[in-house]
């Protein structure tokens, strides 16, 4: 599957690919993370808490909240976020979408 992502904080700055959904694991801040989405899009220091979105149909579309750079294993350096769904769950929040 490939999304084109960017981060609003820094206006369009590359397009990206879903490496893995669902991905449990360690944040150095945050602690242990669950359901995070791993992608490879563009992102630099200060960009956590920024909403990351996917151009569909002309519309941009939410897809959840940049945590930052993580080093997997299997992929490298990848970028990770929560998904919207997580943000509902977990904080009992609805981020704004338009």
């Amino acid at each position: 599957m490939t999304w084109s992502f960017s981060l609003v904080v820094q206006a369009v700055l590359g397009d990206g690919r879903v490496l893995k959904v669902s991905y449990d694991g360690p944040s150095v801040t945050f602690g242990w993370l669950q359901d995070q989405v791993l992608a490879n899009y563009i992102s630099a220091p200060g960009d956590s808490g920024g909403p990351i979105y996917r151009l569909e149909e002309g519309r941009w579309i939410m897809l959840g909240i940049h945590v930052g750079r993580y080093t997997h294993a299997t992929h490298g350096l990848v970028r990770r976020f929560s998904p919207v769904s997580g943000i509902r769950t977990e904080l009992g929040v609805v981020p704004r979408t338009k």
